[in-house]
């Protein structure tokens, strides 16, 4: 169970900003992180979500990767955001774990 402040990133191309704007979430007390940055391809996206991976296992943050399954595998991301639309949740469950 998800509690407190679930945070989401900014649309944000800019990686040393939008690594600012993270750190300053995670030190004001976020539980959760989502990256999501739908402005980027999905090579600034891994490059991105590698860069915000570390700053949330230092503040003990789970980091979860919006609709792709394939970042979060690479990464060993905490998890994957998808919606209706992004694919089948057994098969994504049965590739990511619970």
């Amino acid at each position: 169970m998800i509690k407190g402040l679930y945070a989401i990133t900014p649309d944000e191309t800019n990686t040393g900003l939008l690594l600012t704007k993270v750190a300053l979430a995670l030190q004001g007390g976020v539980s959760v992180l989502q990256y999501r940055n739908k402005l980027a391809d999905q090579a600034l996206q891994t490059q991105q979500a590698r860069a915000i991976l570390p700053l949330c296992r230092q503040y003990g943050v789970p980091l979860i990767i919006n609709d792709s399954v394939d970042i979060c595998l690479k990464l060993d991301a905490d998890g994957v955001h998808i919606g209706a639309d992004d694919g089948n949740l057994e098969e994504i469950r049965s590739k990511i774990g619970k």
